[in-house]
């Protein structure tokens, strides 16, 4: 971990106010908690907890995304080799557009 890394909540937890699929960010870290921000949010979880609540935010899978909905802006990294004419690349490329809310103005194509 390092100060400003991007957290995507990968479940809901409503006593802790987490809720999937929120943006939340690295603030501090020692050896035994990890504290996280969303918007005006700020907790402080055990390391247990943040591997159990969160995805790093550098990077997920399509297949990992399937079934969840991001505001966020991100980047389809393998555009281009899935974009060969196959039916199973079709699947893959509605599966990584369709995560966003807005994919106009949201996806950045690598």
């Amino acid at each position: 971990f390092m100060i400003g890394t991007p957290m995507i909540a990968c479940k809901s937890c409503k006593v802790m106010d987490i809720y999937k699929n929120e943006m939340w960010s690295v603030t501090g870290f020692d050896k035994e908690t990890i504290s996280l921000c969303y918007e005006d949010k700020n907790i402080k979880l055990s390391r247990r907890e943040v591997w159990e609540l969160f995805y790093s935010g550098y990077a997920i899978t399509i297949h990992k995304a399937q079934g969840d909905t991001y505001k966020d802006k991100y980047s389809i990294w393998d555009w281009k080799r899935i974009s060969k004419p196959t039916r199973f690349n079709r699947k893959l490329r509605y599966v990584a557009q369709s995560r966003s809310k807005d994919p106009q103005n949201n996806i950045y194509y690598r």
